[in-house]
């Protein structure tokens, strides 16, 4: 008898809920109410995004963008010694190490833009590893 009446229930909440969101995703002003909310939140992201992005900047560390671009400079720089018949191949060996100590930093910089300000001492790292690189 219990489970009869829990299952009866179960179906009422159920008729219910379905019922309120219905007439919820059909009001106007429901609808614009949340449109102005994703609004806001996208606004308040791109805050976020160039805040972020000043602070890294202060702190002198590298942005993504910047880790791209040494990236293809580094990459521009192999291929053209590469065109010199094996000439200048220990500095090749060097740029091919610092591309790789690029893409370590690379990897901080996107742990520590998914983790917040929480981790102090990745910071420290990042900042550590690019004075060696």
């Amino acid at each position: 008898m219990l489970g009869e009446w829990g299952k009866l229930m179960g179906k009422q909440w159920e008729r219910l809920f379905t019922q309120f969101t219905e007439q919820m995703v059909r009001n106007q002003a429901f609808l614009n109410q949340l449109g102005n909310t994703l609004e806001g939140s996208s606004m308040f992201k791109m805050v976020v995004d160039r805040s972020i992005q000043k602070a890294l900047e202060s702190l002198q560390l590298p942005t993504r963008k910047d880790m791209e671009q040494v990236t293809l400079v580094l990459q521009s720089v192999v291929a053209a010694l590469s065109n010199n018949n094996g000439q200048g191949e220990e500095l090749v060996r060097k740029i091919e190490n610092l591309t790789s100590e690029v893409a370590k930093l690379q990897k901080k910089v996107d742990a520590l833009s998914k983790s917040g300000p929480k981790e102090k001492k990745s910071s420290k790292s990042v900042k550590t590893a690019g004075k060696t690189a």
